[in-house]
């Protein structure tokens, strides 16, 4: 089973991950993913949760907003992605995990909003 995790790992840090030396440890092996992916995965749930769940007030403002919009706006955390990878490469893990979940969160809620029936309106 180690020996998956770490094939994993190298599958990933060589074809997806732009930052592999930003990952947890778990049993003195470092994760598959790097904390900013840990972070996306998180904000993935959160986005659904805040989409179908308990649909906040600023929320329900956000998904009347044009399709387009909620695009770009979605998109805007990954744009903070790429600038912390290019110009802040010493970034804290915590800064890293924060940033994931913004993203996560926003791209979860931008696909729960055009996937028919999977709002929660009040």
């Amino acid at each position: 089973m180690t020996d998956l995790g770490w094939l994993a790992r190298s599958v990933l840090t060589t074809y997806v991950c732009p930052t592999p030396l930003k990952t947890y440890e778990l049993l003195d092996a470092p994760m598959a993913v790097c904390t900013r992916c840990w972070g996306a995965t998180i904000g993935l749930w959160l986005g659904w949760f805040l989409s179908t769940r308990a649909t906040p007030a600023w929320v329900q403002s956000w998904f009347t907003l044009p399709v387009l919009l909620r695009f770009v706006t979605a998109l805007a955390p990954f744009g903070l992605w790429w600038l912390e990878i290019r110009f802040w490469p010493t970034a804290s893990y915590e800064l890293l995990l924060v940033n994931g979940v913004l993203a996560g969160m926003t791209a979860g809620m931008f696909f729960c909003s055009i996937w028919p029936g999977m709002i929660r309106h009040k």
